[in-house]
C-alpha cells in the first residue's frame, strides 16, 4: 500500500544527475546512457547508488533515474543533507493564519545570512538568520585535502578498495570515463550553446525584420484606407453639388414658369382690352 511520503531532490538536469549518481550520461544520445553495470536506461525508475568525490565519499545516498521518451532524463535524488541552525522571527499577525494560506503564493528569498518567506512578494511571514558554527569553518575542502595530507588519503582510500575492490574498481573505471566523456560532452555542448545562441539571434532579426516589414505594410494599408476616405468625401461633396445644381436648375425653372404665367396674364388682360375696345 502506497501510503508513505519522502522528500527527494528532483532535476532533469543530466549535468546534475551525472554529477550526484554513479551513472554515465550521454547527452548526444541518451538511450546511449548506462549505469554502472553497464545497463542501459529505460522508461522506468531504476535505482542509482551516489556517486563519490575526491575523497572516496558519496556526494549523493543515491536516487531513481529514467528516460523521458528518449527527450530527457529524469531524477529524484536523495542527497546528502545537513541541518542548519536559524534564528527564527514570526509576523505575528499572519502566524495563527499559515495554514489558510496558498503555498503557491509564498515565496522564499535570501540575503546574505537571511532567507524570508513573503506572501505575494510583498508581506514577510517569517525570518530566518543563520548561526554560523565555528567548527564547520575548521573543516578542509576536499580537493585541498588531496594535497595536505596525500599519504593519508591514499591510506583510507586504499582501505576502502581492499574492503570492496570490485565494487570500487568498477566505481573507479565508471568515474574515469565518466570524467572523461563529461569533458568533451562540456566543450560539445557548449559549441551547441553557442550555436544555439547564435540560430536565437538570426530569428530574433528575421522577427524583427517580419514586424517591421509588417508595420511597413499596415502603414500603407493605413494610407490607402485615408485615401478611399478622401475618394469618398470627394464623391459625396461632388454629389452634393449636383444636388444643389439641380435644386438650382429647378428654382430657374420654376422662375421660368413664373414668367410664363405673367406673361400670359398679362396678354390675356391686353385682349381683353381689346375686346372691350371693339365693343364701344
Amino acid at each position: 500500500m502506497c501510503d508513505r511520503k519522502l522528500n527527494f531532490f528532483e532535476s532533469k538536469d543530466p549535468y546534475v544527475i551525472g554529477a550526484l549518481l554513479n551513472i554515465y550520461i550521454d547527452i548526444n544520445d541518451l538511450t546511449q546512457s548506462y549505469f554502472s553495470n553497464n545497463s542501459k536506461l529505460n522508461d522506468k525508475y531504476m535505482w542509482v547508488e551516489g556517486k563519490k568525490n575526491s575523497l572516496g565519499d558519496k556526494k549523493s545516498h543515491g536516487g531513481f533515474v529514467k528516460l523521458l521518451k528518449s527527450k530527457g532524463v529524469k531524477a529524484y535524488i536523495l542527497p546528502k543533507i545537513k541541518q542548519l541552525i536559524f534564528n527564527k522571527e514570526e509576523n505575528k499577525e499572519y502566524i495563527n493564519k499559515l495554514n489558510d494560506i496558498d503555498i503557491n503564493n509564498v515565496q522564499i528569498q535570501g540575503l546574505n545570512q537571511t532567507i524570508f518567506f513573503t506572501l505575494n512578494n510583498k508581506i514577510k511571514l517569517l525570518e530566518f538568520e543563520l548561526c554560523e558554527e565555528d567548527s564547520d569553518d575548521e573543516e578542509i575542502p576536499e580537493l585541498d585535502r588531496l594535497y595536505d595530507n596525500d599519504e593519508l588519503i591514499i591510506e583510507e582510500i586504499n582501505e576502502t578498495n581492499n574492503s570492496d575492490e570490485s565494487d570500487d574498481d568498477s566505481d573507479d573505471d565508471s568515474d574515469d570515463e565518466s570524467d572523461d566523456d563529461s569533458d568533451d560532452e562540456s566543450e560539445n555542448t557548449k559549441e551547441t550553446q553557442v550555436d544555439t545562441k547564435e540560430t536565437q539571434v538570426d530569428t530574433k532579426e528575421t522577427q524583427i525584420d517580419t514586424k517591421e516589414k509588417q508595420v511597413d505594410t499596415k502603414e500603407k494599408q493605413v494610407d490607402t484606407k485615408e485615401k478611399q476616405v478622401d475618394t469618398k468625401e470627394t464623391q459625396v461633396d461632388t454629389k452634393e453639388t449636383q444636388v444643389d445644381t439641380k435644386e438650382t436648375q429647378d428654382d430657374t425653372k420654376e422662375t421660368q414658369i413664373d414668367t410664363k404665367e405673367k406673361q400670359i396674364d398679362t396678354k390675356e388682360k391686353q385682349v381683353d382690352t381689346k375686346e372691350k375696345q371693339v365693343d364701344t
